[in-house]
């Protein structure tokens, strides 16, 4: 008999007992590596949510549900900034004045709203991690709690305290503090509402697509021009309705210019002294699905002279929104063409 197989033996056994017992140790101290068990943080419906408020340092965003007796359900948007105060000073020194409070940031949003509150209602998680003891926060990010998601839902506040990133850096940790009941969720959501601004803001003239369309309504200084769209599936273009074969390259262009126009920025009222430059109204096999307006407001003075400011409003963004002054104009020199 060889007498190195019963140390072989043993040895091969303590070796497997130390993987086992390394690799309890590191389930138990470290529940990161979540698996996918689908569990649910909150129940409800994305109609049910009615407000949604996001807090970290510096910044606090909010969405509200606005409802439309005719059309789609959108969300006013508001971001404010906190204004660092200026430093103290020693006794006897001049204080710095306070600086400036910057006004709120006013967005609508309607698609990316819509995606948002479908991720929230109901909000399922990755994994739930249980009741996580205080002495465990910093474990997952909790122990500052300056990140936080309040939910309306039914007249019902639900929060969330943001923590830190899970490995592989696309779930994010949360903890209810109603609870100390933690989970991971994956992160797209909580992304959005942190970059609200740009994620969040509509950029998008209208919910339908431009193959939607059957016909539009053309309306700008008292006169009314129609189009019709003509041409093949997947080839169509605007024209005359007396001629629906034969494009209006005239009128297909000034639409181009009219579907390129995009919100830089949103007002939440109707500028003082606006001016309509034109209307369109469209049509689809429906009936009528949307429009656009594009105003004006009196002239500015500016380095290049006097020059006035664009925005536009449609059934999709329901504020008025400014968009780049070269397209704007563009628009409005090209309209006689297309209304005559």
């Amino acid at each position: 008999m060889n007498p190195l197989r019963p140390v072989a033996f043993h040895a091969g056994i303590l070796v497997l007992g130390g993987i086992a017992a390394s690799f309890a140790w590191s389930k138990e101290k470290t529940p990161h590596a979540a698996q996918e068990t689908n569990a649910t943080v909150w129940s409800a419906r994305p109609a049910d949510i009615q407000r949604i408020v996001y807090e970290s340092k510096g910044k606090k965003l909010t969405l509200e549900s606005r409802e439309e007796k005719k059309g789609e359900r959108w969300f006013f948007g508001t971001v404010e900034h906190e204004v660092t105060p200026p430093p103290a000073v020693a006794d006897g020194g001049t204080p710095a004045p306070p600086p400036p409070k910057v006004p709120p940031t006013i967005f609508a949003s309607t698609t990316p709203a819509t995606k948002l509150v479908e991720s929230l209602a109901p909000l399922k998680a990755v994994r739930d991690l249980g009741k996580i003891a205080d002495a465990r926060a910093t474990e997952f990010g909790f122990e500052k709690r300056d990140v936080n998601v309040t939910v309306t839902i039914s007249g019902k506040e639900r929060k969330l305290v943001v923590g830190g990133t899970a490995p592989g850096g696309t779930d994010t940790y949360v903890i209810d503090p109603s609870s100390n009941e933690a989970y991971v969720l994956k992160g797209d959501a909580l992304r959005d509402l942190d970059q609200g601004e740009n994620k969040l803001m509509e950029h998008d003239q209208h919910g339908f697509k431009e193959t939607d369309t059957t016909a539009a309504k053309v309306v700008a200084g008292g006169k009314t021009r129609q189009l019709a769209r003509g041409g093949p599936e997947g080839k169509k273009f605007w024209s005359d309705p007396t001629d629906k074969d034969k494009a209006d390259e005239t009128a297909g262009n000034w639409m181009q210019k009219i579907d390129r126009l995009r919100v830089s920025e949103y007002a939440p009222k109707a500028p003082d002294g606006l001016q309509i430059v034109v209307r369109v109204e469209y049509t689809g096999a429906s009936g009528n699905i949307g429009f656009i307006e594009v105003v004006k407001t009196p002239a500015q003075a500016s380095g290049e002279g006097q020059k006035s400011d664009y925005w536009i409003v449609t059934e999709h963004t329901h504020l008025y929104g400014k968009v780049y002054q070269s397209a704007g104009e563009q628009v409005e020199q090209d309209v006689g063409s297309v209304v005559k």
